[in-house]
């Protein structure tokens, strides 16, 4: 904001303040409470302030302090519109923090188990696990005091502030614990601590460190941190350990003659270099009369995770793998997972075979669900598969290369398919974080060829047929369900391509026509940005035991088949299926329970996964700070615009103070900033020239400067 637009700020409001009658001081809550009963309306901080009597300095912190309070009792609430109202005091409710199916809080009443949806606070300091005292306005909680705090430890970073320690908490709860002491393991500043919340005052929630977790200079600090403060479990118990040790080491073909030998077809893997764990082989042919038979076989962990076993309890609860640049942590333990399970070549396994039959046109007219006993002929990266595509050799025998062949062939003809239905094809850009002892190094973006959207486009098919097969048996299992966008958002999206020169009716969206969209996005630089956009205008795909489509894929029925080593979702569509075919239905009267805490676990690894590589990212950053780098806008803000720096592939942001000697208004339809006096816009797609000046590793905030201000900070916190 420039010096001019401060000066008229401070005239506007002396001259407001003038034509306001002296008032008394109203700072006790009870007085509080009886100016909204006279009022009988909703009312903003500034109305407060004025009708309150306060003018400045201590009365106004008092008088924010009394309005918090008021709110934490729950006398009052913050609505949507950010106002100030009076609470309805004839229905009270006790009840436990919960993370909702939908990731949000919500409040499960003591002897219950509804969901009530929490209303939250600007300030509120909820943890999962409080129990609280609330009352019920408009349908939602709102959180009165919290009668017992959780037992779990908040986790992160220590600082060592100028006014105390305090903890800059990672997980859940986002926010700061400040310290009575460092309590025990002598942290020092920087290093990961659990802490143990004792209460609350004016300034935040209190506490005492009671364990060091990582020490600031561990290289595995990052996954250390939120592996723990997201609950990630990492350890094995030790009945898993002892199911373990009873596993054989090997498949002998002689003990399972009851099922189909397929050791004669050639399958191979593909996946990408670093893979250690794989759940499906694949093989293809050409049919006489036209057409492909396509086989698609997965590893079959049912036959070693039993139902309600230790390890099946374990995967549960895990819900899926975890990939992060320095580790992996598996669903399934590494014995099962790189193992038994895992399709290695040259070995026996077993596997579930969804054997299909496919139209020169892409339709799949048959398919056999079967297990069967499988041998790996070649694992085979994509880079490998590529260049075969790209050159028609790849140095395998002749069978190997004649599958390839028919893969890529049939390949083609699901793709045809896929476009005539109109499911959505988008390159979201994606990133792959190079470390080299510990440390990220570089950032390479990851570009998709025809050999990820050969497997991609098997897979699906793969997994179509297995909702397809239980649906005709009439067996329960979990859908992976996508939903398109809300008209809400829908609208919000609407009007931003119509800025970017896209026209859209207003009718309800269709797969087929934001794929017309991307379509005109081909050859345009913001391409990348936009078909973000419309990706986030979307809802979050999630697993159901209700089916309602997947709308991303433009198909009626979907569920997750090929990845039981790492997805909990795939075993129990496996399950479900091997319970068909056995004539022996399994029971499934938990799945709603299971979708909803698979959703949340999914979400779960997300969060690590971003939160790791942001951490890195910041880390990697801090040897840049001062230096000068041209960058595209990729987000635009009311506070400002985010900007990716060009080689480095790091986003930071670039405050609308920092834009220049202007003001900026900002136009969410435009997704645009515009400067009041120079009339300059910044928009997505925009290429700007930035510095980068600060970096944060703690809140995992890197600021910019436009090139030529004056100024830049100190990288806080930054690689040692």
């Amino acid at each position: 904001m420039t010096d001019k637009r401060k000066r008229r700020s401070k005239s506007v409001g002396s001259e407001a303040l003038s034509n306001v009658e002296e008032r008394p001081v109203l700072l006790a809550p009870t007085a509080v409470i009886e100016l909204f009963r006279a009022q009988k309306k909703p009312m903003r901080w500034p109305e407060i302030r004025e009708l309150s009597g306060v003018r400045q300095g201590a009365d106004v912190d008092q008088l924010r302090r009394v309005l918090r309070g008021l709110c934490h009792s729950g006398d009052l609430h913050i609505d949507s519109r950010g106002a100030y109202q009076m609470a309805a005091p004839e229905v009270a409710v006790d009840g436990v923090i919960r993370r909702g199916n939908r990731g949000r809080l919500v409040l499960i009443p003591v002897g219950g188990d509804d969901e009530l949806p929490v209303r939250l606070t600007r300030d509120s300091r909820l943890r999962i696990g409080d129990t609280v005292h609330a009352r019920l306005v408009e349908g939602q909680a709102v959180i009165a005091a919290v009668t017992k705090r959780s037992e779990e430890p908040v986790i992160g970073r220590a600082v060592a502030g100028t006014r105390g320690w305090y903890v800059v908490a990672e997980g859940d709860f986002r926010g700061r614990v400040y310290l009575e002491s460092k309590g025990e393991g002598a942290a020092n500043d920087g290093d990961t601590v659990a802490v143990t919340v004792t209460g609350e005052e004016s300034f935040g929630l209190t506490g005492r460190v009671v364990d060091v977790i990582a020490p600031r200079d561990d290289l595995h600090a990052a996954s250390i941190t939120l592996l723990r403060a997201h609950g990630v479990p990492v350890e094995w118990p030790p009945e898993v350990d002892e199911a373990v040790r009873g596993l054989p080491d090997r498949v002998d073909p002689e003990r399972y003659r009851d099922r189909e030998d397929i050791t004669d077809i050639p399958l191979v893997t593909i996946d990408g270099e670093d893979a250690r764990d794989f759940d499906d082989a694949v093989f293809c042919s050409p049919r006489p009369k036209g057409g492909w038979r396509l086989v698609v076989a997965i590893a079959d962990v049912s036959s070693y995770v039993r139902l309600g076993s230790a390890l099946d309890h374990e995967a549960r609860e895990r819900g899926n793998s975890v990939y992060l640049p320095d580790r992996v942590v598996p669903m399934l333990p590494e014995a099962l997972s790189n193992g038994l399970c895992s399709l290695r070549p040259q070995e026996h396994r077993l596997c579930m075979v969804c054997d299909m039959q496919v139209s020169p046109h892409g339709k799949v007219t048959t398919y056999r669900f079967y297990p069967a006993l499988m041998f790996s002929r070649a694992r085979i990266t994509y880079t490998q598969v590529a260049a075969f595509i790209d050159a028609g050799y790849l140095g395998f025998d002749g069978e190997v290369a004649d599958s390839l062949q028919a893969l890529h062939d049939v390949y083609r003809a699901l793709l045809a398919a896929r476009e005539d239905r109109g499911a959505l094809d988008f390159d979201a850009p994606e990133q792959k974080l190079i470390l080299e002892n510990g440390l990220l190094e570089r950032v390479v973006p990851v570009v998709r060829n025809d050999a990820h959207r050969l497997i991609e486009e098997a897979m699906i098919s793969a997994n179509v047929c297995a909702a397809r097969f239980l649906e005709k048996h009439e067996a329960k299992a979990l859908y992976r369900v996508h939903e398109g966008p809300t008209p809400e958002k829908f609208d919000l999206l609407r009007q931003a391509l119509a800025y970017a020169g896209i026209r859209l009716n207003d009718e309800p969206p269709t797969p087929k026509t934001l794929q017309t969209v991307a379509n005109q996005l081909a050859d345009r630089p913001d391409r990348g940005l936009l078909e973000t956009m419309i990706l986030r205008s979307m809802m979050q795909a999630r697993y159901s035991p209700e089916n309602v489509g997947h709308f991303g894929l433009a198909l009626p029925r979907y569920m997750h088949f090929t990845s039981p080593i790492r997805r909990y979702a795939d075993l129990v569509v496996h399950r479900a299926i091997g319970g068909v075919l056995r004539r022996d239905p399994i029971d499934q009267s938990h799945l709603d329970e299971v979708g909803e805490h698979l959703s949340v676990t999914e979400r779960r690894a997300d969060d690590v996964s971003r939160g790791v590589a942001d951490w890195l990212k910041c880390e990697f950053a801090a040897q840049f700070v001062g230096q000068t780098f041209d960058g595209t806008v990729v987000a635009v803000t009311d506070f400002g615009v985010f900007v990716e720096l060009d080689k480095i592939f790091i986003q930071g942001l670039l405050h609308v103070s920092n834009l220049g000697d202007d003001y900026f208004t900002f136009y969410p339809a435009a997704m645009s900033l515009v400067g009041e006096r120079s009339g300059r816009r910044i928009k997505l797609g925009d290429k700007l020239s930035v510095i980068l000046a600060d970096v944060d590793v703690e809140s995992r905030k890197i600021d910019l400067l436009a090139a030529g201000t004056k100024g830049g900070k100190r990288n806080r916190r930054g690689r040692s």
